[in-house]
């Protein structure tokens, strides 16, 4: 069973990475994520485990989608602006990071889970988000899965100092279509608020927003899942450790 997914690969900027420094003694955080150009490959592994290989190897400068370009397998990534003013014989070698030129596969694919708790609450732990995913849907507890920490946690001091912990965490899971990742993804959000796990979380506008342990949002063809580590100004590092294999 071959999984197909597409690996972006940033050149302007050339990180994509969330960026930590130390300013005035204290930890700081900027984010580069709004790609200008790039280029976009689809990656084939042959089991869901070669994936382990595949987050390792990303860089900086790279980041993951589990849908596909429409018509091709690699292409130039542009902003939507840049496309528009491009020849149409240069359109045809060219996509845009968007729904309209990337699609969900009809084959095997990966289902990423971005666990997201409220900013306000402790993080929880791997064996936490694991228990409640598994409680609210029992079929998961089948599926071999591979666990990362995001890219916001285990940042030290060079001296060994954890200024941030576990923070967010990726859950990934082979599917045998990824068509079905919207409804999987649905429905897993769906049993977390029918066992007791969503909350409302107040917007800068004061709307109510319903949120659950897993982020629902990211469920788009075109959005990117910044899989790789941070990058870590002068002393700082990170200390995440490799993905593990989950049966």
């Amino acid at each position: 069973m071959s999984l197909r997914f597409t690996r972006i690969t940033s050149h302007k900027p050339t990180i994509l990475s969330k960026q930590y420094e130390l300013k005035n003694g204290k930890l700081a955080k900027s984010v580069s994520a709004h790609m200008v150009r790039g280029f976009a490959v689809v990656r084939e592994i042959t089991t869901f485990y070669d994936f382990i290989g595949e987050l390792t190897q990303l860089r900086e400068s790279d980041a993951l989608a589990y849908g596909l370009p429409k018509g091709t397998t690699s292409a130039a990534v542009v902003t939507k602006d840049a496309f528009d003013k491009l020849s149409q014989d240069a359109k045809a070698e060219t996509l845009t990071r968007t729904n309209e030129h990337f699609h969900w596969s009809d084959g095997p694919s990966i289902l990423m889970i971005d666990i997201d708790p409220p900013s306000e609450a402790e993080s929880v732990s791997q064996r936490q988000a694991l228990d409640v995913l598994i409680a609210a849907c029992p079929k998961l507890r089948e599926i071999p899965k591979i666990w990362m920490p995001s890219s916001s946690s285990y940042i030290y001091t060079t001296d060994g100092k954890n200024l941030t912990g576990l923070r967010g965490q990726r859950i990934y899971m082979p599917v045998d279509r990824g068509s079905d990742i919207p409804d999987i993804s649905e429905a897993i959000w769906q049993r977390l608020w029918a066992s007791g796990h969503g909350f409302v979380k107040v917007s800068k506008s004061g709307a109510l927003l319903k949120n659950s342990l897993i982020d629902n949002a990211v469920y788009q063809p075109s959005r990117l899942d910044f899989a790789a580590g941070a990058v870590t100004g002068p002393g700082l590092e990170q200390r995440r450790g490799s993905p593990e294999y989950l049966q």
